[in-house]
């Protein structure tokens, strides 16, 4: 099992960047559950500094890509073996772009504290797409 800290990862080649403090991404994980979609509006907090909204599983985590611009933090570790499913084996969806590309591509400017929580078995499969 590899186990790292990042201060900011890079999404297989993608552009999308995320400024992630105190969290820890291991490369193995048990399967949760199923993906829902989900709204930032519908997690706890309100998106902001004083009261981020608060990610306890892999779904909340990608609704991430609605709102872009908010602030995050993990509630608990979360075990994302499962997105190895999601989008008929693409996996979870890249949140945003370290730059503004597009209306469908914005640019990432939020902020995800890990608050020392684990991110295990996150898949994000998209080797032909270019950024």
């Amino acid at each position: 099992m590899s186990h790292r800290s990042y201060s900011r990862i890079l999404l297989l080649g993608l552009t999308a960047v995320i400024a992630i403090t105190g969290l820890s991404v291991v490369a193995t994980g048990s399967v949760a559950a199923q993906q829902v979609d989900v709204d930032p509006s519908d997690l706890s907090g309100e998106g902001t500094i004083e009261d981020p909204y608060v990610i306890t599983n892999a779904s909340e985590l990608q609704a991430m890509e609605s709102d872009t611009f908010s602030n995050y933090i993990l509630g608990n570790d979360i075990r994302a073996s499962n997105t190895s499913q999601w989008n008929n084996g693409k996996g979870f969806n890249p949140i945003g772009d370290d730059v503004f590309r597009s209306p469908t591509i914005p640019a990432f400017t939020a902020t995800l504290d890990g608050k020392n929580h684990t991110l295990t078995g996150l898949t994000i499969n998209r080797p032909s797409e270019k950024m």
